[in-house]
Order: structure tokens, then C-alpha cells, then sequence
């Protein structure tokens, strides 16, 4: 993960890009935090519990995977 994470990186592949992190686990939160490591900012988190949905993890927001991609539901495929 790191490792892709890193040519990602320097590729500049996260340049004025959304990134968002699927889970709301502690695989997630290390997932969050390594790319804080890269100065990348993660805008959201998504995830299929609905315990977690509307909650945060690190400051950063937890949405259901709908409720985050209705704006881009015309030209999205998952």
C-alpha cells in the first residue's frame, strides 16, 4: 500500500483530485495517515456501516458510498 501510495505521489497522481478512503477501520486511519505523511489531503471517508455514517475519523467526514457520489451520479461508475 505505502509503496503505491508513494509512486502515486510522486507521479503527482493526487494532484487536484478527490481522494477518498473506503472504511472507516484501522487499516483506513493508517491509510489516512500515510498519505497526511505525503501532504495529501483525504476529503472523505466512505463506508458501508451506517453506525459510522454521518460520524468523523481524524476530522475527516463519513458518508455511505451513495449520499458521497449523488453529484456525480450522472457520470460515475463504481
Amino acid at each position: 500500500m505505502k509503496q503505491n501510495i508513494d509512486r502515486l505521489a510522486c507521479n503527482g497522481d493526487f494532484e487536484n483530485k478527490r481522494v477518498v478512503v473506503f472504511g472507516s477501520n484501522q487499516a483506513a486511519e493508517e491509510i489516512v495517515d500515510y498519505l497526511f505523511e505525503k501532504s495529501v489531503k483525504v476529503d472523505m471517508l466512505v463506508d458501508n456501516s451506517e453506525k459510522k455514517i454521518g460520524s468523523s475519523m481524524k476530522g475527516i467526514d463519513i458518508a455511505s458510498p451513495e449520499e458521497y457520489l449523488r453529484p456525480f451520479q450522472d457520470n460515475t461508475i463504481v
